[in-house]
Formats: C-alpha cells, structure tokens, sequence
C-alpha cells in the first residue's frame, strides 16, 4: 500500500510535534485485503514509535464519505487534520465540511505512478459529489 505509506510518513512529523492530539485512523477491510486500513495504518504509526494510546481506530468505512462519518459518530473530533493524499485533499476537506466537522488538511506527496490511477477516479469522484 504505497499510497497509504505516504500518507502515514506524512502525519508522523505532525503528530511527533503535536503531543497531545488524538490520531484516527480510519479505514476498512476490503474483499482482497487481509487486515483493515485502520489496523495496518495503527501498526505502522506504532512501528514508528507513535504511542498506540494516542491512536483511535475506525475500522468499517470503504469510502472517504464513510471514513469521516464514521470517525464523527464514533470519535469526538473536535479541530482536525486529515492527512490524505494531494490529489485527494480538495474532496476530503470538502466532505468534511459538508459533516460540519471543523478540518484542516495535511497533503502527502504522491508518487508519480500512483496519479495514473488515482487522479482521474479522483476528478470522478469530485464531480460526483458536486453533484450530491
């Protein structure tokens, strides 16, 4: 999960500053994934010395949509940074907005050969929820 890894190396010097924030990581299991994206994302941060006590785990979310509604419902989030991909950041801060959750938004650089696929699913997905 190369896209995932960017986006954890990015939070570490954010959350490593930021001793007292709470982390979410949020994220479910697809069909073909042994392990959700929220229990691998906690065992990175962990490996990377992170405190496992600071890190809350949304674990049954499959879209973004659901990752912060989910996070909302099951968290009290309170001012919050979503570190997500560059591409992605536009339609993440927009959805948070739209749950009224109060977000700032932490780009992680993607790799060049992961734009191929996830820009243009990402300009559908924007287009989409401009018109939802």
């Amino acid at each position: 999960m190369p896209v995932l890894r960017e986006r954890l190396d990015a939070a570490i010097p954010f959350i490593e500053k930021h001793d007292s924030a709470k982390v979410v990581v949020s994220g479910g299991q697809g069909e073909d994934e042994s392990a959700s994206e929220g229990s691998v994302m906690k065992a990175h941060l962990v490996a990377h010395g992170i405190a496992s006590s600071r890190i809350e785990v949304e674990d049954t979310s499959m879209r973004t949509e659901e990752n912060l509604a989910n996070s909302k419902a099951k968290f009290e989030l309170g001012k919050t940074v979503i570190v997500t991909s560059d591409y992605h950041l536009y339609r993440a801060l927009m959805l948070a907005g739209r749950q009224n959750i109060d977000a700032t938004g932490l780009p992680a650089k993607t790799q060049m050969g992961a734009l191929f696929k996830g820009v243009p699913r990402e300009i559908l997905s924007i287009s989409y929820a401009l018109g939802f």
